[in-house]
């Protein structure tokens, strides 16, 4: 039952940058176990890399077209699951727009309110950041989903006209601070081959 959840909560966290995506979504249904994976994991499509915490099984890949306002919009999503709850990475690619800093700005905060929304989350930090030289943004929350309370953390990243969302949702807020989740968002890389857009400056935070 409580990987349904996550799994569910996981994917409309995911669908949160359309801005016309649908605000109700049909369960997942419950995820067995998968043997134990060894990081990192690596997505030629996807352009990524990761290196998941311990007691997680390998990433599974579910892809659909999403509605927004320019189109349907292609979603791949990478789930991981693990006794405290779910690893998962997202990336969509976003074409007919010529994307300048401003725009990539608007889009991160779109993919940040829309995830809390359609979520029905409370918003407990946000932050600017950079992964991978890129400029990002980083949110935490909680939530409740059928009498658990959850604590989850989206970081939100473009690389030219590819939006990637890296998460964890789990159901302790400790679990999402601890040393091994934030050495998971961490380890996060992008393809040297992927996109047009020029890394920030700045350390990553």
């Amino acid at each position: 039952m409580v990987s349904s959840i996550l799994f569910s909560l996981a994917l409309s966290g995911l669908l949160g940058f359309s801005p016309a995506a649908p605000r109700h979504y049909v369960p997942a249904p419950t995820v067995a176990a998968a043997p134990m994976f060894a990081s990192p994991f690596t997505s030629k499509d996807g352009r990524f890399s990761i290196n998941l915490p311990d007691g997680f099984g390998e990433p599974t890949l579910e892809s659909q077209d999403v509605p927004s306002e320019l189109g349907p919009i292609k979603l791949h999503m990478h789930t991981a699951l693990g006794n405290d709850g779910v690893c998962l990475v997202g990336y969509s690619d976003i074409s007919n727009v010529e994307f300048t800093d401003e725009l990539r700005e608007k889009m991160l905060e779109g993919a940040k309110e829309g995830a809390i929304e359609n979520m029905n989350a409370k918003l407990e930090s946000e932050s600017t950041i950079t992964i991978d030289g890129r400029k990002a943004k980083s949110v935490r929350f909680s939530m409740d989903a059928e009498g658990q309370t959850m604590h989850g953390q989206f970081n939100y990243v473009m690389d030219g006209n590819r939006l990637y969302q890296i998460g964890y949702i789990a159901l302790t807020d400790n679990v999402i601070g601890n040393t091994a989740v934030q050495n998971y968002f961490d380890s996060f890389k992008i393809s040297p081959t992927a996109g047009t857009a020029k890394p920030a400056k700045g350390k990553k935070k």
